[in-house]
């Protein structure tokens, strides 16, 4: 949402939920917990925290995005057509405000449009690669406890 990542720092956990970890066959491996740190091409650096076990959440997503010039919020437990904004004279004195959105196109819309149009909708093939070499960096990030740049040809 900000701009291509420079490196990434990244800890990654799998909390025990049954015994052995494992349903039967099945192995619970996967990652309940993230935290990482990054830093952007842009120069800006950016924090994430995923958690499938945040108490008093269900199945929450919100993003925050600062700059010199103001700041966007969303979260999705409070609307899904709604961001707060920080803009402009608001800045000093930290005022949000909430600001309606437009209404966006369902995936299978945009799947549609693409085919009509002849033209790949965002995000496209070449934007999921990238996202896995994010995630790829993540997990190695994780097991060697090292910062992992990305090279610029993966930004």
């Amino acid at each position: 949402a900000a701009g291509d990542v420079e490196w990434v720092e990244c800890n990654l956990r799998t909390f025990p939920k049954y015994r052995d970890g494992r349903i039967g066959e099945y192995i619970l491996d996967s990652n309940d917990s993230a935290v990482i740190t990054m830093a952007l091409v842009n120069g800006a650096i950016g924090t994430l925290h995923i958690s499938r076990w945040a108490t008093g959440h269900l199945n929450s997503i919100g993003m925050s995005l600062y700059g010199d010039q103001g700041a966007v919020r969303i979260d999705l437990d409070k609307s899904y057509d709604r961001i707060e904004c920080c803009l402009g004279a608001d800045v000093q004195e930290a005022t949000w405000r909430d600001h309606e959105g437009q209404a966006l196109p369902s995936v299978l819309e945009c799947f549609v449009q693409s085919i009509k149009d002849g033209e790949n909708a965002q995000p496209d093939f070449s934007r999921g690669a990238y996202i896995q070499r994010l995630l790829a960096a993540c997990f190695e990030s994780s097991e060697t406890t090292r910062r992992v740049y990305l090279t610029p040809s993966e930004s």
